[in-house]
């Protein structure tokens, strides 16, 4: 066995120890909150770009390989990567948007271009990347990869069965966005299912309005 990987283990051991000392994990609120204190820490000690991006390096490449894998593979996540995403999307808005492309813009949103879209989002280069993306594929006339949309929904869905209520509003926000992008009715459903976790979320707003209005991207126009 490597260095690394003894190294990757012993991470992988200590993210599901609860502050008792017990097993913990994505389902427990308190080592969400110690998880969530954790990464604001990173984020005013060494800046939040560069802890924003440690955060995510390892979740988004598990999060890209599961979207080329079978929707519903329940092992595209790892029980930490599912914790460190669940904390991520609550705090930080530029990674559920980054998620968000990376399923509609296809493969054109790779790992590299996720990590810096949730990391540095205000950053003239960043922004003016992501808003060409989010444009690009709204007014494009192909359709989005279904077989990658699928699957990134089943990874969801399971971030949301496997959290607590305070942090289901946002996975079920992404779902609620790209469900009303592909046309599916069950966007409502979880448009309205994330403003009762968190009437505040904004995009669970946005998606409902967008449904009212019968806004849709060119390729269902």
């Amino acid at each position: 066995m490597t260095t690394n990987t003894r190294q990757d283990g012993a991470r992988r051991r200590d993210d599901a120890i609860g502050a008792d000392g017990t097993d913990a994990g994505p389902k427990d609120a308190a080592y969400l909150e110690i998880l969530t204190q954790r990464f604001r820490d990173g984020r005013r000690k060494r800046g939040s770009k560069a802890a924003v991006s440690a955060w995510l390096d390892r979740p988004f490449g598990e999060w890209l390989t599961g979207l080329r894998a079978d929707p519903g593979d329940e092992d595209a996540l790892h029980e930490s990567s599912v914790a460190a995403l669940a904390v991520a999307l609550r705090e930080t808005l530029s990674s559920r948007d980054a998620m968000i492309l990376s399923l509609i813009a296809r493969d054109a949103c790779d790992h590299a271009s996720m990590i810096v879209f949730a990391s540095d989002p205000h950053a003239v280069r960043s922004r003016r990347r992501f808003t060409a993306l989010l444009s690009s594929s709204f007014e494009s006339e192909e359709g989005p990869d279904i077989d990658r949309c699928e699957a990134g929904l089943a990874m969801l869905q399971h971030i949301a069965d496997t959290v607590p209520d305070r942090w289901r509003a946002q996975p079920c926000a992404v779902m609620a966005y790209v469900l009303w992008w592909l046309g599916d009715g069950r966007a409502l459903r979880y448009a309205v299912e994330c403003l009762v976790c968190d009437d505040e979320c904004t995009l669970g707003g946005i998606v409902l309005s967008l449904l009212e209005r019968g806004a849709c991207p060119a390729w269902r126009r």
